[in-house]
């Protein structure tokens, strides 16, 4: 499997998982709001330290 941006790990999953509308929607924004504080990444390259800082601003 080749590595994968952050939109598609968040469309590769929505697609797997049984979510309701509203569910798909948070982590629709939450996933364009990341993408827009530090740019399009790998997925695997995201640590827990860059989660926290973005929740932090």
């Amino acid at each position: 499997m080749k590595p994968m941006t952050l939109p598609e790990l968040t469309q590769e999953y929505i697609l797997t998982h049984d979510l309701r509308p509203d569910t798909v929607k948070i982590y629709r924004a939450a996933t364009k709001a990341y993408v827009n504080f530090f740019g399009e990444c790998l997925a695997c390259e995201t640590t827990h330290r860059d989660m926290l800082e973005w929740r932090r601003s």
